[in-house]
């Protein structure tokens, strides 16, 4: 099976916040609790504003599962890095491990976002939805879609097109250039050894818009 993931082209994000909107209403976390954020830097030098999405990046050697103690951070079908929130004992190492503030916890268990009033309606939780108090929580990249062959919540947010999510085989990323656009990738006014420089995926030309089958952009 592939792998999946969501390829970002920072040049056209102008910090609408629709992926970090998508993915809370599709994931139905607790208030104050961001699967998804946009970040603002600003780049005072240069007169520019970047905007960001920092996220579990599921990465290939993830820091946070050799450091968990109860082994509760697994792989998902497509390379998801995935948390079993009954094996989580909230001792919160994979918070300390990961670069990006991925793992979430909801210590107080708080969900109701209309403080004591009671909401006109509730909804009955699909099981994706379901959140322990306590436990860490981050982006699934949607299993719950994908599995289905639907995109994460994210990919279909933004209306400016800049978001792609689904399979990436290693030849894609061979033949479209998509590896070296992610090795160099800089975010403009950020060190180089940030880890959001390092990780965000900025435009290549020969990765913007790639070959249908029919040979026809």
């Amino acid at each position: 099976m592939s792998r999946f993931g969501i390829i970002v082209n920072v040049d056209k994000c102008v910090g609408c916040h629709a992926c970090a909107i998508a993915c809370k209403e599709e994931n139905q976390v607790a208030p104050g609790i961001f699967y998804e954020r946009v970040e603002r830097f600003e780049n005072i030098a240069d007169n520019f504003i970047n905007w960001f999405r920092v996220s579990c990046m599921h990465c290939d050697k993830p820091a946070c599962m050799p450091v968990c103690p109860a082994k509760a951070i697994h792989r998902g079908p497509a390379g998801e890095v995935l948390v079993d929130q009954k094996k989580c004992i909230g001792c919160r190492m994979c918070e300390r491990a990961c670069p990006y503030g991925a793992p979430k916890f909801n210590a107080s268990g708080e969900t109701n976002y209309f403080g004591g009033k009671t909401p006109l309606a509730i909804r009955e939780l699909e099981p994706w939805q379901r959140h322990a108090a306590g436990r860490a929580e981050h982006c699934t990249l949607c299993t719950h879609r994908t599995s289905q062959g639907r995109p994460p919540a994210c990919g279909r947010g933004p209306s400016d097109g800049h978001r792609r999510a689904g399979a990436v085989p290693p030849h894609f990323l061979r033949r479209h250039g998509l590896r070296r656009a992610l090795q160099g990738s800089r975010l403009r006014g950020l060190p180089p050894r940030h880890p959001l420089a390092l990780r965000s995926i900025k435009s290549a030309p020969s990765a913007q818009r790639p070959e249908t089958p029919s040979g026809r952009r």
